[in-house]
């Protein structure tokens, strides 16, 4: 019995060390525009931070006003710099943004308390152009367009990297000493303010995608892809304490880095739901050639990633999902919501121009046809180019102007009665990439969407953190078995949303993001418009 009692003192004593260890307390710290630490925001009454899967989180903290943080921050004439940021850690985990605001108010208990609001560092991605050409100047933009094709990660952390390299080291600004050669082309990144982790493209494995933008954000360009390939973006900055993110490169303290995650099950095996009797239900999920089609390959033998085999790993990988969010009374979750929004129109149509070659090709038969005809009857052969300049209006962008996609595996779930047809934007000429890419977003956008929020208790069972801190985080696929749904059904979703408040702890979000409605969707519907509009100059 003492190898059991053995082994029974070290699994107490793990388990001990990982209470503990999630049971400190949030660490809060301020930091001006030089990223030079400013104090801990240590005596506060209250305090949320918001994760978000790819977009912007808010945070709101509440602390006295006369205190030595209140006082620094309602007296902005004394803030080093007119930027102040903003850094949360928990549990593994950190939230950083930008001091939006500070008010002073009288809270509901009679206190006088400053609050201070903040944007998450994904911010900065909705604030970056990607141009059409990051190595010209505006005057000089060649191609209209930038393109690039590839897998998606590869393709992303690219088109961004080219980005901030346009920020932080031009090829046609001129340097600090334009006489030192080591200055012009310099890869240096110990000054940048924000970098990019690398991608080999020899081992990207995610999904193939074609990132286009003129003079787009970089959320415009990178939204449908990071939807449709299911990756997450990592914003974390980097300070004292803390591991080299970029093995071989210096970067300077409070620089951010951003990493695209695959947090997908494209192309390898992984949970598409199952039962809470048998399991998860195990598959790899592919495109048929149409490039729209999506089905499933059921594994009957699941290849446990030998990550989870290693003492000690915290985490879920996507290719075996094992975190199971259940409702009941003795699970440790508190209190669930379900949400189910079936899917949408069966057919999607886009396009508005022909096919590239269509309209030339009609244009020289017409040229060729009635300048033959009129050198051969009337000796002025050119007849031709004056018919096809009259006659363009009536053949312009009339043959294989429009593409339509029928999606009939939705159509079969619908019934006979089904919803029948919706418009993509985004795509001006018919059966190019920008036609596949909008109508995958369309797609995505009217699927069949889950949506479930869960607050638990943080360690009954599982602790939410990153990988190496957590059981799970923002972007891992998880199962989850909500209130009202069907007694034996395990849903499997991406986490979407991660808030921790204080007082209350963790709150979940797993699936789709609530239905946008009112002011919300219009201003959703707005930002896409304007972005298609900047893509044709209009606007």
């Amino acid at each position: 019995m003492s190898e059991l009692d053995d082994v029974y003192t070290r699994v107490e004593a793990e388990r001990k060390r990982i209470e503990e260890k999630f049971s400190e307390d949030a660490v809060i710290r301020l930091w001006d525009g030089n990223w030079s630490f400013l104090g801990y925001l240590s005596d506060v009454f209250e305090y949320d931070f918001e994760f978000i899967l790819n977009d912007t989180g808010s945070a709101e903290v509440t602390l006295p006003v006369d205190g030595q943080m209140g006082r620094l921050l309602m007296d902005y004439t004394q803030w080093p710099t007119k930027s102040l940021y903003i850094t949360f850690d928990k549990d593994g985990a950190r939230w950083s943004g930008r001091v939006q605001a500070c008010e002073t108010e009288v809270n509901y208990r009679g206190d006088r308390v400053v609050r201070l609001t903040a944007l998450h560092d994904y911010q900065k991605l909705k604030e970056l152009l990607v141009w059409a050409n990051p190595f010209l100047p505006p005057q000089v933009q060649f191609p209209k367009a930038w393109y690039l094709f590839g897998p998606s990660r590869w393709a992303l952390a690219t088109t961004l990297f080219c980005q901030l390299y346009r920020k932080n080291n031009a090829l046609w600004r001129l340097p600090d000493d334009p006489m030192h050669v080591n200055q012009w082309g310099d890869f240096d990144m110990s000054t940048w303010s924000e970098v990019v982790k690398p991608v080999d493209f020899a081992t990207d494995n995610s999904l193939t995608c074609l990132a286009s933008s003129r003079f787009k954000t970089f959320h415009e360009t990178a939204a449908p892809i990071l939807n449709d390939a299911e990756l997450a973006v990592e914003c974390r900055r980097y300070l004292p304490g803390d591991p080299d993110p970029i093995p071989g490169k210096e970067l300077r303290e409070g620089c951010l880095v951003f990493e695209f995650v695959d947090k997908s099950g494209w192309g390898k095996q992984t949970a598409v739901g199952g039962a809470i009797s048998q399991g998860f239900t195990r598959a790899i999920r592919r495109l048929r050639s149409d490039g729209l089609t999506e089905y499933e390959d059921v594994v009957p033998r699941v290849d446990f990633p030998d990550k989870y085999r290693k003492p000690g790993f915290l985490g879920s990988v996507p290719e075996a999902p094992w975190v199971v969010l259940e409702h009941g009374d003795y699970t440790g979750i508190e209190s669930t919501s379900f949400t189910y929004i079936p899917p949408g129109a069966t057919m999607i149509v886009s396009g508005g121009s022909s096919m590239p070659g269509v309209n030339e090709t009609i244009k020289a038969g017409i040229t060729t046809a009635i300048g033959f005809l009129g050198s051969l009857l009337m000796g002025q052969s050119q007849l031709g180019a004056a018919a096809a300049e009259v006659l363009e209006p009536l053949y312009s962008d009339v043959f294989m102007a429009f593409f339509a996609a029928n999606l009939r595996d939705r159509r079969a779930q619908h019934g006979w009665d089904y919803p029948f047809e919706v418009w993509a934007d985004g795509a001006d000429q018919s059966y190019t990439l920008s036609t596949l890419s909008s109508t995958r977003e369309k797609k995505w956008d009217t699927r069949e969407r889950i949506s479930v929020s869960v607050k638990m208790n943080n360690g009954c069972p599982y602790f939410v953190g990153p990988v190496g801190y957590g059981d799970f985080f923002i972007g891992d696929r998880v199962g989850v078995h909500p209130l009202g749904a069907p007694e034996d059904a395990l849903y499997v979703e991406q986490v979407r949303e991660l808030k921790f408040s204080s007082g209350k702890g963790w709150e979940v979000t797993v699936g789709a993001r609530e239905h946008k409605s009112g002011l919300s969707y219009l201003a959703d519907v707005f930002e896409k418009r304007t972005s298609a509009l900047k893509q044709l100059g209009v606007w």
